[in-house]
């Protein structure tokens, strides 16, 4: 609904859509193939500590550290 609403009233980037959409398919096909030829653990502790450090980067910007 939001594209939609953009699109009536002309704020739409083709260009810039298009550079982001061809960045997102290329990104999804690559951590496609990563995922599949890793180790399911190991996979689940890089997830999990990713998570832990992006909740830490949100934390320290609310407190208006960074």
């Amino acid at each position: 609904s939001g594209t939609i609403g953009n699109l009536q009233y002309g704020n739409i980037d083709f260009g810039l859509a298009l550079g982001l959409t061809v960045s997102e398919v290329i990104g999804v096909q690559l951590g496609v193939r990563i995922v599949h030829a890793m180790n399911a653990q190991s996979l689940r502790k890089w997830v999990g500590l990713f998570c832990v450090l992006a909740g830490a980067g949100l934390m320290i910007r609310s407190m208006g550290a960074v």
